[in-house]
């Protein structure tokens, strides 16, 4: 008897933990590095609402910054709007990251420059991961000059931080095959829905 008792409450114990779990609201944090009229981060937020999962959403920009920029702010623990960004990091329930187009846009053919990016861009990922314990997307690079002879440095790029993301337990989202959206060298808005569609998986599968 008291054995099925236990039983009962375990299932109860781990029914309403599933329920409190699915129910909570979203704290979603937004690493921004360009402005356009509509981007992917803001069909995440209009998702989050349209499910009822939209805490608070935060979008930083990061437009004409670097990435050691960024380390900086968060190693300083600066303030973003009213809050310290470590606090934004630790109660952040996903965070994506969309960031060095401003950065890369005159060297993407420099190697020695790119592994020094790489080398910011672990030490960042390393830093946020240390955080923020819950779920970080990083939004790939794409052939920005549309033209073919950039293509291997891309390539390179999305490979090396593929890899800096596996290792810390950070989303990778591909962007490169989208060069048929750019307008410019921006995506469009239907670009940047491609975009939200391809984290939306990961969306769907946690709130």
């Amino acid at each position: 008897m008291k054995k099925i008792i236990f039983l009962i409450i375990v299932t109860i114990l781990v029914i309403g933990i599933y329920f409190f779990l699915k129910d909570r609201k979203v704290f979603y944090f937004s690493i921004i590095d360009y402005n356009s009229s509509y981007r992917f981060n803001n069909f995440i937020s209009d998702y989050l609402d349209e499910v009822d999962k939209n805490e608070e959403v935060i979008n930083y920009d990061v437009q004409n910054s670097r990435v050691i920029d960024l380390i900086n702010l968060i190693n300083n623990n600066e303030v973003i709007g009213d809050r310290k960004i470590k606090n934004i990091l630790i109660k952040a329930d996903l965070v994506s990251l969309s960031l060095g187009f401003d950065e890369l846009y005159l060297k993407l053919d420099n190697y020695d420059f790119i592994n020094k990016y790489l080398v910011n861009i672990e030490d960042l990922l390393k830093l946020i991961r240390k955080n923020c314990k819950e779920k970080i997307v990083f939004i790939g690079f794409y052939n920005f000059k549309k033209d073919i002879k950039y293509d291997y440095y891309v390539n390179f790029l999305n490979k090396m931080i593929r890899n800096i993301c596996d290792k810390y337990n950070v989303y990778f989202i591909d962007t490169y095959d989208l060069i048929m959206y750019l307008e410019g060298d921006k995506f469009n808005i239907e670009g940047e829905h491609i975009i939200f569609n391809r984290i939306n998986d990961l969306l769907k599968t946690s709130y």
